[in-house]
């Protein structure tokens, strides 16, 4: 993520091939081995209200001023299963909070990841923390549509604040003819 708008993941598939997903103001694609597709509106949309749910987009956001937060009770350090309610504009996100008063799980109603025309609860739980920079990050998070797991992803490194090239965010351009979307389960 480069904040305040800018969104590139690069996965490597089962195959080694790597596919990249690349979303900012101007546009959305998604490129790899096949080429390279433009993303329509509905998907970038998706894909940004997604990111907006991550812990660090989330304790960004607390300066916008629809930003609203509220607790069941106080949060008590070293209380285990504090959980705190998040709301920016008519979204709410709830925040699972461990003894360390780190956010262990992100849980909202948002499109199911294998049918687009159903709405369900999201869960994404966050493990495997390590400090970085002095800041506890979570290098681990499985991600559960429902009663059915989405995702597992496994981070093998953060970087805090280094500089970004330009050209990361650039977009291609588009392969000539059809070209094929890889699907994702």
């Amino acid at each position: 993520l480069l904040y305040p708008a800018k969104i590139r993941r690069d996965v490597t598939l089962p195959t080694g091939d790597t596919v990249s997903s690349v979303f900012t103001p101007e546009g959305a694609y998604m490129t790899g081995s096949l080429g390279t597709v433009e993303l329509d509106p509905a998907d970038k949309e998706r894909i940004e209200a997604s990111a907006m749910r991550i812990p660090l987009s989330l304790l960004k956001t607390r300066q916008d001023p629809l930003f609203r937060a509220s607790t069941g009770g106080p949060l008590l350090p070293g209380t285990p299963g504090d959980l705190l309610f998040v709301r920016i504009g008519s979204k709410e996100t709830e925040l699972f909070l461990d003894a360390e008063g780190r956010i262990v799980q992100v849980s909202y109603v948002g499109t199911n990841a294998f049918d687009a025309s159903k709405t369900e609860r999201i869960r994404v739980v966050y493990s495997d923390f390590r400090t970085v920079t002095g800041l506890s990050y979570p290098f681990a998070s499985d991600a559960w549509t429902g009663d059915e797991k989405a995702s597992a992803v496994r981070l093998d490194s953060i970087r805090v604040n280094e500089a970004v090239p330009a050209d990361l965010f650039r977009t291609p351009g588009r392969s000539p003819g059809p070209t094929p979307t890889p699907t994702f389960r």
